[in-house]
């Protein structure tokens, strides 16, 4: 095959000619992993920069599918391996997306930058940890990958890899260094730290390597004051609860900035296994307020569902069966639209209060806490 292509280049063939895809036959050999071919077409200029229809060059397509000996030879006959396909990915972070660490080491070997940001602004050690590659990101941190860059929406990597769920990822992440207390910012105005996007989700293991790391530190607020157990409490993750009340249980008695604690917010959303956590742990009086002016028993009064309000008068008189707490019935799928000041439902018909210049301009307020009130803080 070889004979017959330089046969064809000596008689004066076009060394860049395109096929109906775009393709030249750097291309093609780079998709068939031919190596000797790729170096004959390049002593004879051609151009590796060259984009086929699917906007890939010959570089990006053979770290695509995983070519190796065709990534050698094209960068060792003159493709800059730090030049990606027009605005795509880079080569190492084709190869980090697509967990290919045998490729990537090759092109870190070859010269390739560990720290060149792709069009999106995401790092190869980003690219590997929202894809949950274990294997590419150690070998990045090996070559010296930073742990805590952030892309351009101020996502890290042990941000997305606890968004994600990646257990592993976030353990080696946290071994190598990685800050926890960055946050990944919501507009000018709110901010969320790395524990509370897996609270978000419902991450119970990964919510236990991040709790662990912390060694005993005050929890990490959001931008109105709610700790990680109000969080979990907000998003009903029973087990998240459980979890949290087990290891920094004091978290129980923290207030937000409108001094609610994670069991008004439970008694209000209507939480019943999580509130039944909650107040077995703290006891609380249920006639302290906070600083909307209202008590736990007044919102059980007022916008407790019945069975919440039942539940409270057999917790108050010692009668409830407490087992019952592990059944986890309230574990939910996240926040639906609600009040950012006591976290209940809003529906859709129902009037509420809008500000565009607040939470990334997201923040509702229902009439009620407007009436009481109260206002962002």
């Amino acid at each position: 095959m070889i004979e017959v292509v330089k046969l064809l280049l000596e008689k004066g063939a076009q060394v860049d000619v395109l096929d109906n895809d775009g393709w030249t036959p750097l291309h093609v050999a780079a998709r068939n992993d031919n190596d000797a071919i790729i170096r004959l077409l390049m002593e004879y200029w051609a151009d590796p920069y060259i984009t086929c229809d699917d906007n890939l060059t010959p570089l990006a397509y053979a770290v695509r599918h995983d070519q190796r000996l065709a990534v050698k030879a094209l960068v060792e006959c003159g493709a800059d391996c730090n030049i990606g396909s027009p605005g795509e990915f880079t080569a190492l972070s084709l190869a980090a997306r697509h967990g290919y660490s045998g490729t990537l080491e090759l092109l870190i070997e070859l010269g390739a930058n560990i720290e060149l940001l792709d069009a999106r602004g995401e790092s190869p050690l980003i690219t590997a940890a929202n894809y949950g590659h274990l294997k590419t990101a150690e070998i990045l941190l090996q070559k010296g990958a930073h742990v805590n860059w952030e892309d351009y929406d101020g996502w890290t990597p042990l941000a997305i890899a606890a968004r994600r769920g990646y257990g592993e990822l976030v353990r080696l992440l946290l071994e190598r260094g990685a800050d926890q207390s960055i946050k990944k910012k919501q507009g000018a105005s709110c901010s969320f730290s790395v524990i509370h996007r897996a609270i978000c989700v419902g991450h119970v293991d990964v919510v236990r390597q991040l709790s662990d790391a912390t060694d005993g530190q005050k929890p990490p607020m959001d931008t109105l004051g709610r700790s990680p157990l109000c969080f979990a409490v907000s998003h009903g993750r029973h087990a998240v609860v459980k979890l949290l009340l087990e290891r920094e249980s004091y978290q129980a008695s923290l207030q937000d900035i409108y001094g609610s604690t994670p069991l008004g917010i439970a008694i209000r959303i209507g939480y019943e296994s999580v509130a039944r956590l909650l107040f077995n742990a703290t006891k609380p009086s249920l006639d302290a307020g906070d600083l909307l002016g209202k008590s736990l028993r007044w919102w059980l009064s007022t916008v407790a569902t019945p069975s919440m309000q039942e539940l409270f008068d057999n917790l108050e008189k010692g009668a409830d069966d407490t087992g019952s707490e592990s059944d986890g019935n309230d574990e939910g799928g996240g926040m639906r639209a609600h009040c950012d000041i006591c976290l209940m439902r809003i529906m859709r018909d129902q009037p509420r209060y809008h500000c565009d210049a607040c939470l990334e301009a997201d923040f509702d307020a229902c009439v009620r806490c407007i009436e009481l009130g109260e206002v962002l803080r």
